[in-house]
C-alpha cells in the first residue's frame, strides 16, 4: 500500500502566521513526510478562497519542495486544467518534473467552485470539454517532439515544448464523468 499526503492550505489571517512563515511551514511538513517514508506529497489548486486557497499555482510550491527533498514524489491533487492555457500547464509541470528528478505525479480536475470560472471569465458549463481538450494538448506536449493543435478552445501551429519530460505519471481525479476520457487516454483514475 502506498501512502500519499495531501494538504489543504486553509488560511485564516487573524490566526495563522504571515504568508512567508506559513509557506515555510508547509515545506517543512514535506521534508518531514519524506523523512517518515511517505510516498507522495500533493497540493490542491484553488483560487480566491481562505479555505484551501493559498496554492493558486501548485507548480511553484512543487518546485520549492523539489529543492528541499530528494525521494518523495510530488504532485497535484488537482491542477485545474480548464482554467489555464494547456501549454502553460505542460511547460510548468514538465519543468517541475525535470527539477525534481522525475518525481512529478500530475492529477487533473475541473475544480469545485464556480467562482474560479466567473472571475477568469470562463464558462463553467464548458469545463468538461475544456478539461478534455487541455489534457489532450498536455499529453501531446509530453509525448511528441513536435505537435500542433486545432481544437475548439486552443489552436496553434507546430511547436516543440521545452523542457519536455516524459513519462510523467498522471492521473485523473474524482467523478464518474471523468472515467471515460481517463481510461481512453491511459490516465490512472480514482473515484
Amino acid at each position: 500500500m502506498r501512502f500519499y499526503m495531501n494538504i489543504l492550505t486553509t488560511y485564516f489571517p487573524d490566526r495563522d502566521p504571515p504568508y512567508d512563515v506559513y509557506y515555510q511551514q508547509i515545506l517543512e511538513q514535506i521534508e518531514l513526510a519524506e523523512e517518515l517514508g511517505w510516498e507522495c506529497f500533493m497540493f490542491n489548486e484553488h483560487h480566491f478562497l481562505g479555505y484551501g486557497g493559498l496554492i493558486a499555482n501548485p507548480a511553484v510550491m512543487l518546485s520549492a519542495a523539489a529543492a528541499r527533498t530528494s525521494k518523495i514524489r510530488l504532485g497535484t491533487c488537482i491542477a485545474i486544467t480548464p482554467l489555464r492555457h494547456p501549454l502553460h500547464s505542460a511547460e510548468d509541470y514538465a519543468m517541475v518534473d525535470v527539477i525534481s528528478g522525475g518525481r512529478l505525479e500530475f492529477g487533473v480536475g475541473s475544480g469545485n467552485t464556480g467562482l474560479d470560472y466567473r472571475v477568469f471569465g470562463i464558462s463553467r458549463e464548458e469545463s468538461r470539454q475544456r478539461m478534455e481538450e487541455a489534457n489532450e494538448v498536455i499529453l501531446k506536449a509530453w509525448s511528441q517532439e513536435r505537435f500542433s493543435h486545432q481544437g475548439k478552445f486552443w489552436q496553434f501551429e507546430e511547436i516543440t515544448l521545452y523542457p519536455c519530460s516524459s513519462p510523467i505519471r498522471r492521473f485523473g481525479w474524482r467523478g464518474r464523468r471523468r472515467k471515460p476520457w481517463g481510461g481512453r487516454d491511459a490516465w490512472d483514475t480514482t473515484s
